[in-house]
């Protein structure tokens, strides 16, 4: 009785830490690809701020001249 309590204990501790590990892999997994979209988003806004910009820069020169 003993033994098979013992079993079915280590196969609830299997699936447990089973279920932990593969909840820990999916979320690392959307953490990845969040900070992804997070990097490209900003790579976008400094693309976007160095065009305004060179377009102020120009505007000053052209009315400096």
């Amino acid at each position: 009785m003993f033994v098979v309590f013992c079993f079915i204990l280590i196969i609830f501790i299997f699936i447990y830490f089973h279920v932990y590990i593969s909840l820990k892999i999916k979320s690392n997994s959307i953490l990845r690809k969040f900070r992804s979209e997070v990097d490209k988003t900003i790579i976008e806004i400094n693309q976007a701020t160095d065009r305004n910009i060179n377009i102020i820069e120009i505007k000053i020169e052209s009315l400096n001249s």
